[in-house]
């Protein structure tokens, strides 16, 4: 529209010219002019339509590359995620894992106490029936050592039947000539004679020595238990705390991760 307007103007301007000068040759002076003019506006178009061009695809390019790698970050990202979910599997896996063995540890120490104790409970009721034995045949040979009559025996028949009826550490033997002491002590009359006080005298000591080294072996015993126990619940704690360590670090490591996964 411009141009045809410029066209009008200028073949009107060239026609009142005519007037004054030969109409052909301002026409074509007109026409020329404006043919220049026209080549001038097309090469300025076309100058701003290659800067323009090259305007977009510059900006075509750096937005492809911009897409190309937020495309490779968000992927890179999205494969971290899948690695960090799979190393937060593993973790719970391995918080289960050490819990039970945990609780497993806590059973262990717990069932091993309560043997342990009722071992010791054991102990005690042996060494206190072994130390009851022992003053009884204590008693028992120092009442027929010192004095042999019928009333001192009598105070120590009873106990030396129940020795005999009970004690697993006597023969056939022993045992027999205990039992037919305290029946003859025990059935005799006042003016009768205990026979056989040294026979028993000897069966009596050689038991009380036994006795003294049962509850010495008992003793040394139980204080090898008391120290194999105190070394094995020893390394039961250290390894029950090194889990429990364990197990807080890697819950702390879970949070962590989890918490870096919803951000």
């Amino acid at each position: 529209m411009t141009r045809t307007l410029t066209l009008v103007s200028m073949v009107s301007t060239a026609v009142l010219a005519g007037q004054n000068g030969s109409p052909i040759a301002k026409l074509t002076e007109t026409v020329g002019n404006l043919l220049q003019s026209m080549e001038e506006e097309q090469s300025l178009d076309t100058q701003n339509y290659k800067e323009f061009f090259g305007w977009c695809q510059d900006t075509f390019k750096e937005r492809k590359e911009g897409n190309a790698q937020y495309e490779a970050i968000e992927a890179e990202l999205r494969a971290k995620v899948k690695v960090t979910e799979a190393v937060n599997r593993q973790l719970r896996d391995e918080v289960q894992q050490l819990q039970a063995e945990i609780n497993e540890a806590g059973t262990a120490i717990k069932q091993g106490s309560g043997l342990r104790d009722s071992e010791h409970d054991d102990y005690l009721r042996e060494q206190k029936g072994s130390a009851g034995v022992v003053e009884v045949l204590n008693k028992a040979t120092q009442a027929l050592t010192s004095n042999a009559n019928r009333a001192t025996l009598l105070q120590v028949a009873g106990g030396i039947k129940e020795i005999a009826q009970k004690s697993g550490m006597l023969n056939a033997v022993q045992r027999e000539t205990l039992e037919q002491f305290t029946q003859a002590t025990l059935g005799a009359s006042s003016t009768d004679a205990i026979q056989n006080t040294g026979e028993v005298l000897s069966i009596l000591k050689d038991l009380s020595s036994t006795f003294e080294g049962s509850i010495a072996k008992a003793q040394e015993q139980e204080r090898a238990a008391l120290q194999q126990y105190d070394n094995l619940i020893g390394l039961k704690k250290n390894s029950l705390l090194q889990l429990q360590t364990s197990m807080d670090t890697k819950d702390a490591l879970l949070a962590e991760s989890e918490q870096r996964i919803a951000r």
